[in-house]
């Protein structure tokens, strides 16, 4: 069973599985591969880093079941990994960023596949989160703030088809909740 979770960059997805996480220690993460380098806010298990030589060489030999470009980067999950979850009967969680990707996950977890859109704070708020935590330059975070609202115009499209859980911005404890209720 496999629990994604969504949203644009600070509205605070690890934050929420972090919480999540506490009350739910069994819940793992599928790993994603990416090249970008580590961050400290990057959960322990989220990522696998990788040369961009390293996942090019991963992507041709076919690994993956998705890759995506997204802010410079290139991130994917491995077939194999997904075919595990899919297997199981514990919930996993994955974070992915461009929710036009979950088409290609709904084919891995079927019906046994919840999705949480985490809504982000105030445009304001998000723009302070990403240039004094994330340290991005004013130019980079409009560019993700504008990133994020494309993705939540595409959640709606597909919660036409699929079962998107919106997970307002609220207290962290109030999200867990939410999120637990589904799972």
């Amino acid at each position: 069973m496999l629990a994604v979770f969504l949203g644009p960059s600070g509205a605070g997805k690890s934050t929420t599985i972090a919480a999540v996480r506490e009350k739910c220690p069994n819940l793992e993460s599928v790993v994603s591969y990416t090249t970008k380098s580590p961050k400290a806010t990057d959960r322990d298990g989220e990522y696998d880093y990788l040369t961009p030589e390293e996942f090019a060489a991963m992507d041709l030999s076919g690994q993956f079941a998705w890759t995506e470009p997204t802010h410079g980067h290139r991130y994917g999950t491995r077939k194999s990994d997904l075919a595990a979850v899919a297997a199981s009967d514990e919930w996993h969680f994955i974070t992915i960023a461009p929710p036009d990707l979950l088409t290609r996950l709904s084919d891995f977890a079927d019906e046994r596949l919840a999705i949480f859109w985490i809504q982000p704070p105030s445009e304001d708020e998000l723009f302070r989160r990403l240039r004094e935590e994330a340290h991005l330059d004013e130019l980079e975070a409009r560019r993700r703030i504008a990133d994020g609202k494309q993705w939540a115009m595409t959640m709606q499209r597909l919660a036409a088809t699929m079962r998107v859980n919106y997970i307002p911005h609220d207290t962290v404890e109030n999200r867990v909740m939410q999120v637990l209720s589904c799972l």
